[in-house]
């Protein structure tokens, strides 16, 4: 995760804008540089020479990245912020899973996320009590043999996301494949 942030500093260093917050705006990128400690000056050392060995292409995906991170408020700042601490802080098994999970999600065709959105909604529209039953069903359905699975899946999907005669719209489908 650091070979990606550190590149995006070298970025607000030198080549778009200040490392630092508003003080940085006017000073100069190398009177910023010799403020760093010798530590933050090796790392970046090693960033730089990893951003050389990017492809073109690659150098310019995490330029737009910082771009779109630059153009976020500072709420949304602070919870991409907040967020990457979270990572951080979990033990390796769990951030394999996050990153297994992410990699699915970005697979998935632009309909399979808007399928996979509009079931969040949805969830999210449950009471507490439908979300609780919900996750106690699912999690006996793991133990039925497939063919039971994938009907009490769509039992479930009737019973849970069918909202027709309830708010007119229409069915979202559960497991994404």
């Amino acid at each position: 995760m650091k070979w990606i942030v550190i590149p995006l500093l070298l970025l607000s260093a030198g080549l778009s804008g200040p490392v630092f917050a508003e003080e940085s705006r006017t000073e100069a990128p190398a009177a910023r540089l010799e403020r760093l400690s010798p530590e933050q000056r090796e790392q970046l050392s090693k960033a730089y020479g990893r951003w050389q060995q990017l492809s073109p292409e690659e150098q310019q995906r995490l330029r737009e990245r910082f771009r779109r991170y630059q153009a976020l408020d500072p709420e949304q700042k602070e919870l991409l912020r907040r967020r990457l601490q979270h990572y951080r802080e979990m033990n390796p098994e769990e951030r394999r899973q996050v990153r297994e999970r992410f990699e699915r999600w970005q697979k998935l065709s632009p309909e399979q996320k808007e399928r996979l959105r509009e079931a969040q909604r949805r969830l999210r529209d449950l009471s507490p009590e439908e979300r609780q039953q919900l996750r106690q069903e699912l999690q006996e359905m793991r133990d039925l043999p497939p063919e039971e699975r994938m009907e009490r899946r769509r039992e479930l999907r009737r019973q849970y996301f069918d909202r027709a005669g309830r708010d007119g719209s229409r069915s979202v489908r559960m497991g994404g494949r």
